[in-house]
């Protein structure tokens, strides 16, 4: 086996990057394809009380506009026996806020802008609710911690504290904080679902597309020989595209719908809310 390191490699898709032949899950350009837009919530908890869309439907090329009553229906709710799924509840499901700037309605139209300005047409009503926002607030019982991610609150265990201040020969006392932090890759996520009958074709940003199959057809009731991923090129990831988000089913779901190819690309302020690794983890306001 030739020992590789040490040594000059060129990498294998490193003209098509340099060169800007490389072409990304977003940049995919099908005959007939509508865009889609999310409008997110502007609370952190709560429920909505009401969504009023007409606005919205009457903006010039809007082909249509799905809120939590209208989206259509997942054939399973989201499980952790699913392997890298990113948030234990979908959105755009029921009428449950969990977090700030969760995707409560999708707009889909002829161009992204088009969408994205009928998306700003939307017209919600909230009954808020108290919102999770420290580890403090989720002990006391306001929300269950393993709504996001399965992993919090982290299992600990410690001994008798006191006992061992009043035994230690030195005591240090010091507060520590930090900011949160959030990664961006420079490729926004995005899925673009074609439908042929039976069979759908689903260019998506991730690193792994036997798992955005293995969930697609889960999610979805859909079987694995009629659902091809494709994702020939990454723009960073860093773990946010290792994980399947549920704005990829929706656009399945809506392209199914609306018998024509969708495409949704999520905006740099939504990677922090709807699909984003790291964030996903500790983000407590989703809570």
């Amino acid at each position: 086996m030739t020992n590789l390191v040490g040594v000059p490699r060129d990498r294998v898709d490193g003209p098509a990057k340099v060169t800007g032949d490389a072409r990304y899950s977003a940049d995919v350009a099908l005959d007939g394809m509508a865009h889609g837009v999310f409008a997110t919530s502007t609370v952190a908890a709560g429920r909505i009380a009401r969504v009023e869309v007409a606005e919205a439907e009457r903006c010039a090329g809007v082909v249509g506009v799905f809120t939590h009553e209208t989206m259509p229906r997942l054939a399973r709710e989201p499980v952790f026996d699913f392997p890298n799924v990113g948030m234990k509840f979908a959105f755009l499901q029921d009428d449950r806020i969990l977090y700030a700037g969760q995707p409560v309605v999708m707009v889909v139209a002829e161009t992204r802008e088009q969408a994205a300005a009928a998306a700003e047409r939307v017209q919600i009503d909230y009954a808020p609710e108290t919102p999770v926002a420290t580890l403090a607030d989720g002990e006391a019982g306001a929300r269950e911690l393993e709504l996001l991610y399965g992993v919090l609150p982290a299992a600990y265990a410690c001994g008798d504290i006191e006992e061992g201040l009043r035994q230690a020969d030195v005591q240090v006392s010091e507060s520590y904080s930090f900011p949160a932090h959030r990664h961006h890759p420079i490729e926004l996520s995005s899925t673009t679902a074609v439908w042929d009958g039976s069979r759908v074709t689903v260019y998506e940003t991730t690193q792994g597309v036997s798992m955005i199959q293995f969930n697609l057809c889960n999610m979805l009731g859909l079987d694995p020989e009629n659902v091809r991923v494709v994702s020939r090129f990454i723009g960073g990831a860093f773990g946010a595209k290792g994980t399947f988000w549920f704005h990829a089913a929706f656009t399945v779901l809506v392209a199914r719908e609306l018998g024509r190819p969708v495409k949704l690309i999520i905006t740099c302020d939504q990677m922090t809310t709807i699909g984003n690794g790291d964030t996903g983890r500790p983000k407590l306001e989703a809570l």
